[in-house]
């Protein structure tokens, strides 16, 4: 996905102008964006990747791992 293809993206997702989209080097799991708009606001963006023949739900392994957490007190999870 190109640059101006992921701002437009984000500009519908968040109904406002996108000014700066920045990749943050990834690990294997996912593609993490930051994200800047018109006021200066900054957004972090989480891209689960879905590897061919993989059937790994990393959104739900990672949600089910924060809601676990969440759920035995610890409160410092996103």
């Amino acid at each position: 996905m190109n640059q101006a293809s992921t701002k437009k993206i984000f500009q519908t997702l968040l109904g406002c102008k996108i000014l700066a989209v920045r990749e943050i080097p990834r690990g294997f799991n996912s593609v993490v964006y930051k994200i800047i708009d018109e006021e200066n606001k900054t957004y972090i963006a989480k891209k689960y990747i879905r590897y061919p023949n993989d059937s790994f739900d990393r959104l739900e392994i990672e949600y089910g791992a924060l809601d676990f957490l969440w759920k035995n007190g610890i409160r410092s999870v996103p």
